[in-house]
């Protein structure tokens, strides 16, 4: 046992080296726009001020950024949450090579180490270097985190097989599993597709009494949303939902804004979205890629039915869920389907690797390793073709347009920001990076949202009409009540106010004073 210590540590840090080093090099300077990260802003300043994100809150999200954040001590906050995901990115690459490990020793214990080890370090470094995977290591975003969660619930599940396999008591290993996986939930809660994928592995495998424990422990997992009353009764600059109530709190934890986005693609949307998640799936790995886990995922059926079930069964709900989701950054929910497909990569280069050896009787090693050596420049292809287009070292984007939108800002102005990229960005500008300053940064599209008003007239008491909890607030009345008497600015032109206000752009910015027009 004392002998496989170091091959697995070797390949966990070999491939979490490659991982971290390739993240650390295109990580952005801060905020990022980029693949799917406009919410970055709004999970930076939730971090930093220990709020409530958008629904369903991503409680350990927060948490464990919170943390990252104050121990990380490069750039600003911002900076270190992107390096968080960055150590997730790897972590998880890591872990899922030493998983690879564990897996292909079982499945071909005939097999020698070198052989095993050059499956599981294509596994890891084919996942890190997929540029779907390696966009969202460098962003302020939940996903690598998701990821890390997942490869820590296979760990533990490939760590209980393992004991019951020997007769050895497995019971409080799947319980922890259990506990991960509701965790996990609070970092995001398509981790629950995984119990449904997990049913092939456990069905059959569980006493009853095992599952009632791990169901309690689920649940205890999941307790990690009841930090979300805690955080708003602070009263912190981001509060969605302000979930101090059992309504307030349901309201924010079920995503109820955005439940007509499940399953809301309109049919005629389909074919091109479907279309176009299928061309990104196969960028990940390459044509080459794909055709050895296809190998992988035939052989798995051969070698651990049970095993290939749940991984196929993983692909699809994710990748249904990514389809039919109506959002245009869907394609994230793509992740765990890359998952699968690095494992079926590591368990098909081994396949083909025998089949080289068959080919070459009078040198069965030279064609088994040669094979191997060939697939394991895959990772490092993928990082030559991607590179210039994941590498976000010199984006600057989101800073420039903070530094426009608040140049020569007034200390009692009011600015209303519509789309979630300016919103966002504004109120990282307004409560991480100038926390001290009397702008009022309001986001217009909360603006019908009850627990927004309440939170607006909290924190500047003339902000809104009288009575706008009964229906008075709104674009329109929010002006009414400040035009004239505090500078107040628009980031987006809303038709809306023509007939009553002339909007003005400011030079030099990319904001609007609105007016109040004569006559």
């Amino acid at each position: 046992m004392r002998r496989k210590l170091w091959p697995d540590a070797a390949v966990v840090g070999a491939v979490g080296a490659f991982a971290l080093s390739l993240y650390i090099l295109t990580l952005p300077p801060s905020l990022t726009w980029a693949y799917g990260g406009a919410d970055g802003g709004e999970l930076a300043t939730a971090v930093y001020t220990l709020g409530v994100a958008h629904p369903p809150g991503y409680p350990t999200y927060v948490l464990l950024g919170k943390g990252a954040s104050l121990l990380l001590p490069f750039g600003d906050q911002a900076h270190r949450l992107a390096l968080f995901s960055a150590i997730a990115g790897a972590a998880t690459a890591g872990l899922f090579s030493l998983v690879t490990l564990h897996l292909l020793r079982r499945l071909r214990p005939e097999e020698n180490e070198a052989v095993h080890i050059g499956g599981a370090v294509l596994a890891g470094t084919g996942l890190a270097a997929s540029p779907l995977f390696w966009s969202q290591a460098i962003i302020v975003e939940v996903y690598a985190l998701h990821a890390l969660f997942v490869s820590l619930v296979l760990a533990g599940l490939a760590r209980w097989r393992w004991l019951r396999s020997r007769g050895r008591r497995a019971g409080p290993t799947l319980v922890g599993v259990a506990f991960l996986v509701g965790v996990g939930a609070g970092n995001h809660l398509t981790l629950l597709f995984l119990l449904p994928a997990l049913v092939p592995l456990l069905a059959g495998q569980v006493r009853r009494q095992e599952l009632l424990w791990a169901l309690v422990a689920l649940a205890g997992g999941l307790s990690i949303y009841l930090a979300l009353p805690v955080l708003a009764l602070r009263d912190p600059s981001i509060a969605w939902g302000d979930p101090r109530t059992f309504r307030d709190w349901l309201w924010v934890v079920t995503g109820r804004l955005y439940q007509d986005r499940l399953f809301g693609l309109e049919p005629q949307e389909l074919p091109g979205r479907l279309g176009a998640l299928l061309a990104l799936a196969a960028r990940q790995l390459g044509g080459a890629g794909w055709v050895v886990a296809l190998v992988g995922v035939v052989g798995l059926w051969g070698l651990d039915r049970r095993l290939a079930l749940s991984t196929m069964l993983l692909a699809a709900l994710f990748t249904v869920y990514a389809v039919w989701y109506d959002s245009a950054d869907s394609y994230v929910y793509l992740l765990p389907l890359l998952m699968a497909a690095a494992l079926w990569l590591g368990v098909g280069a081994i396949a083909l690797a025998r089949e080289a050896a068959s080919l070459t009787p009078r040198f069965p090693g030279v064609g088994k390793k040669g094979v191997l050596l060939l697939l394991l420049l895959l990772p490092f292809l993928s990082v030559a073709w991607n590179y210039r287009s994941v590498d976000l070292l010199g984006d600057r984007t989101v800073q420039e347009y903070i530094a426009q939108a608040v140049s020569g800002i007034e200390l009692d102005a009011v600015i209303v920001a519509d789309t979630d990229p300016h919103v966002f960005s504004l109120w990282y500008w307004r409560y991480v990076q100038e926390p001290e300053s009397t702008v009022d940064v309001v986001a217009e599209g909360l603006l019908e949202y009850p627990w927004y008003q309440r939170q607006l007239l909290r924190r500047s008491p003339g902000l809104l009409p009288a009575g706008a909890l009964s229906g008075g607030a709104g674009l329109i009345g929010l002006l009414d009540v400040n035009v004239g008497k505090r500078p107040v600015y628009l980031t987006d032109p809303d038709l809306s106010v023509a007939e009553r206000y002339r909007l003005d752009l400011v030079p030099g910015t990319l904001r609007y004073r609105v007016i109040l027009r004569e006559g």
